[in-house]
């Protein structure tokens, strides 16, 4: 489980803007997102997640569609930027 996680995480990350209208995102997970990768230090590499991360990904049931379409909402409203693999906020807590 935690080796999926990763990978979506790691996809989310890493691969270009793609379409995911099918997915609906839930402004609570959205937050508890958010918020888990600001207790974390702002910051969440895709392609090498902390165990901590990892940890709260399965613990809150997070998946990859969802981890994705998340990921995207962000980048596309300037509150995350991508450097390599690395997601980083730019939230008012992370600034």
């Amino acid at each position: 489980m935690k080796a999926l996680i990763a990978a979506a995480m790691s996809a989310a990350i890493a691969m270009p803007v793609l379409a995911d209208d099918e997915v609906k995102v839930d402004p609570d997970r959205r937050a508890l997102l958010v918020k888990i990768i600001e207790d974390l230090g702002c910051e969440m590499n895709g392609a090498t997640p902390t165990k901590e991360f990892l940890g709260k990904m399965e613990e809150h049931k997070f998946v990859k569609e969802e981890t994705k379409a998340i990921a995207r909402q962000l980048f596309d409203e300037g509150v995350a930027k991508r450097e390599g693999a690395m997601l980083i906020l730019t939230t008012e807590t992370c600034s």
